[in-house]
Formats: C-alpha cells, structure tokens, sequence
C-alpha cells in the first residue's frame, strides 16, 4: 500500500480522536445521526454515543490491516463517519454538511437520467473547462455549477451513506457510476480518495 495513504490513515485516526476530545469537552454525549450509518453499514455496530463512538475507533485502531486494502478503505469511511456524527455541537456551521438529503436525491436522478457517472471533486481549485457534470465538490472554493458538499473532507461520510443505500450509485454494497477527481494531494485527500476507490468508485485522476 501506497506510504503516503498509510500516513493520510494514520493522521484521520489522530483527527478522530481529536474530535471526539472536543466532543467530550463540549459536553456532546449523543451522536448525529443516531446511530453512525456508516460504522453501522461496515460493522454492524449501533453507535448513538459518543462514549461508543470512541470505544469504536479504538477497536478500528487495534484491528486496522494495511495489507488488507479493502479493508482499510472501509476504516477510513467509518473514521470520517465518526468524525461527522460526533463534531455537531462544537463545529462551526460553515464545517458541516451543506446538502440535504432532497438535493443529493434530486442529484442522482438527474445523474441517472442522464444515463452519467457524478464525478466528486476532492480539494482544490477546477476550472469549468475541467469538470464533467453532474459534479459535486469538497473544498473551499467551489466552482461554477457544481454542488457544494462541505469545506473538509468528512464531509463526504453524507454522500457515502446516501450512495451506499442508492440503486444508481451502489449495487451489492460497493459503489457504481461514482468518479473520484483529486486536486490537491494531502494526506487526508489521498487516504479519502483510496478509501472511495476500494468502495468501487473510479479514480479518473490524481494531480
């Protein structure tokens, strides 16, 4: 596995964790869904507290296999999952998810309609001669047309949970029709995109 990914996996346990302190700080004692679709989807395991939210990211941790690619990408959607239902009290609105359920509904029966793949622009700033639409973007500065999901990467745990439960984005619980685009290459982008890739989506590209 690619050092740089193992690095970006390590530094969202770090995050984690460090969520769920400032959770704990701000007197947060239940998560947001209730219980965390996505650990829920992976695992198996109902978690609607924080307490069980932290009990569970050091299970992933003990567990975690870096020889087992398929296997780390369902770690890393369950981390930012965790990260997302726990940071509702104390994050800043601008932090969090800026779609509803309705937008990301209509999104894909304009996708399907269209008989397209949505494309998820990870990071960075995208011309419009570069985007092929339907898109959705996760970043700061979102380009002309194109969905805003959130500014930081957890954000995708919303539309990871939607698709996974979608006829035309998933089919036997991996991911289909879904395009992942990554501008800029952190560590935490990197382990995000690998995480999407092993869940079914096509990498169309890395800069």
């Amino acid at each position: 596995m690619d050092r740089y990914v193992i690095r970006g996996v390590k530094k969202l346990f770090s995050l984690t964790r460090t969520k769920i302190r400032l959770a704990e700080e701000a007197g947060t004692k239940i998560t947001k869904p209730s219980p965390l679709p996505l650990v829920l989807f992976f695992s198996g395991v109902e978690v609607r507290l924080v307490s069980e939210a932290k009990e569970i990211v050091g299970k992933l941790k003990e567990n975690v296999n870096f020889e087992n690619s398929h296997e780390v990408g369902k770690c890393v959607a369950q981390l930012i999952d965790i990260i997302e239902g726990v940071k509702w009290k104390f994050e800043p609105e601008e932090m969090k998810v800026l779609l509803d359920k309705e937008k990301l509904i209509n999104l894909e029966n304009e996708t399907e309609s269209n008989k397209a793949a949505l494309t998820i622009l990870m990071g960075g700033e995208w011309e419009s001669y570069e985007i092929n639409y339907p898109s959705i973007y996760v970043g700061f500065t979102p380009p002309d047309g194109v969905l805003h999901l959130g500014r930081v990467p957890s954000t995708l745990s919303f539309f990871l949970s939607y698709a996974l439960q979608s006829n035309y984005f998933s089919s036997a619980g991996k991911l289909r029709n879904v395009e992942v685009r990554i501008r800029k290459r952190t560590l935490l982008w990197n382990a995000l995109a690998f995480s999407f890739e092993q869940l079914g989506a096509l990498i169309v590209e890395r800069e």
